[in-house]
């Protein structure tokens, strides 16, 4: 089995693409999340899961997902299901909620 390169560069790449997305009702306008929160969808729906994480864990002979991956080494029985449903169909539809409050109701301008 290939030896795991947690950590490597597509790691610090795939973690800061996570972290603006986490911060991202602050940052963009509600229709650019919402725009995100489709082409997250698409993605996983037409290339069956993610593309960096499957850059990043290309060849390891595992379906692991970024979340699940990492957080298993924290807590490994965890699990993958629902790590999977947080990650899919809780997290999307929370910051679009969390955006639209933030610009709609409370009407404070994102940074772009």
């Amino acid at each position: 089995m290939p030896q795991s390169k947690d950590f490597g560069p597509v790691f610090w790449i795939h973690l800061t693409a996570v972290l603006i997305i986490f911060i991202s009702p602050f940052l963009f306008s509600w229709k650019a999340v919402f725009v995100g929160m489709v082409a997250y969808y698409l993605q996983i729906k037409i290339r069956r899961g993610c593309i960096l994480t499957q850059w990043e864990f290309r060849g390891q002979g595992h379906d692991d997902t970024f979340y699940y991956h990492y957080l298993k080494k924290i807590k490994p029985d965890i699990s993958r299901a629902g790590i999977n449903f947080i990650a899919d169909r809780v997290v999307p539809p929370a910051l679009l909620f969390l955006a639209l409050i933030y610009q709609v109701f409370f009407e404070i301008e994102p940074l772009f």
